[in-house]
């Protein structure tokens, strides 16, 4: 633990690339004034300030304090092939390179609707009426339909840059031109997210059943193909489309699917993030707090409804101080 003060020290950690986290009242210190510290052999750290006794234990979540809290629309994330993750908050996009610390690269001045990965290891920022697509410190700056607000944006494996806008429709960027996926409605087809496979392909999420024919340049999702309940997350895996509600979670792989029910696998409810890592663990965030499997695990309960799923789950009890974003 460090106190923030200005001198030797703290230039030396910063020029050693370390980072100093200061901890006081306001983070629920008794006292700004400390006068005492040690460490007990479980690793516990106890301080004595002027108004009583503190004491701090290992949390396995630790608040990234570079990034501000309490955005005011929320925050965005994506992450790229380089292993890159991409936050956007309120009026600004933070590029966390591996092991790094976040990194401001582009202001904005609308909130992001939407965040997505481009094929160049960088990524599309969707604002008010401009598109922004940054990548190796530069911010390009292209328009976008202007009555149209993204709810979800996804680059597939064509170029193609689709973007979801609920009752205005499903448009697409290509060649540098927008176009409007015909025959959708307020009633009919209503586009409210976007992800890519892991084939390349785009999946469009619909709140209703869309009017569509012939072969589709992207994979039609609505809640009807799945017996999980109103579709929560659209959540990209290492080979398979996930597919999350409040009745469980579904797997859609080379035009499969399978689910788990949510009574089964309660922990499994609600997904809104997930993530699966070359080391084969599955990581999600949702009600239940963040989860982790093994991927194999999970596959096999997804192969064999009713198998027993191992998980790890990090709660309020292992520091996190929110409950999960909804958006």
């Amino acid at each position: 633990m460090h106190i923030p003060a200005p001198g030797v020290a703290a230039r030396s950690a910063d020029a050693a690339g370390l980072r100093i986290q200061a901890y006081k009242a306001v983070h629920g210190l008794t006292s700004d004034q400390t006068h005492a510290v040690f460490e007990d052999r479980e690793g516990n750290v106890w301080f004595g300030t002027e108004l009583g006794l503190d004491m701090m234990r290992p949390a396995s979540v630790v608040v990234e304090q570079a990034i501000p809290p309490n955005s005011a629309r929320g925050y965005r994330m994506t992450a790229t092939r380089d292993g890159a993750v991409w936050i956007a908050d309120a009026h600004t996009v933070y590029a966390i390179a591996p092991g790094k610390a976040p990194r401001p690269v582009a202001r904005t001045e609308w909130s992001a609707g939407a965040l997505c990965a481009d094929e160049n290891d960088g990524v599309w920022v969707t604002l008010r009426d401009t598109v922004l697509k940054v990548r190796a410190g530069k911010v390009e700056t292209y328009p976008k339909p202007a009555e149209a607000s993204a709810f979800g944006c996804a680059q597939d494996a064509e170029g193609r840059l689709w973007m979801a806008a609920l009752d205005k429709g499903l448009y697409w960027r290509e060649g540098g031109t927008w176009n409007r996926w015909p025959g959708l409605s307020p009633t009919l087809g209503v586009a409210s997210n976007a992800a890519v496979q892991p084939d390349g392909r785009a999946a469009i999420l619909f709140r209703t059943p869309p009017p569509l024919q012939g072969r589709l340049p992207f994979e039609p999702l609505y809640k009807e193909r799945f017996s999980i309940g109103e579709i929560e997350g659209v959540l990209p895996g290492a080979a398979a489309l996930y597919l999350s509600g409040g009745q469980g979670l579904a797997r859609l792989r080379d035009g499969k699917t399978a689910t788990l029910d949510a009574e089964r696998y309660p922990w499994l409810a609600s997904v809104n993030g997930l993530v699966q890592t070359p080391a084969g663990d599955t990581w999600t965030i949702g009600d239940a707090g963040v989860v982790r499997m093994r991927s194999a695990d999970l596959d096999r309960a997804l192969d064999r409804p009713g198998a027993p799923l191992p998980r790890q789950v990090f709660d309020f009890r292992d520091g996190l101080n929110s409950f999960v974003q909804k958006s």
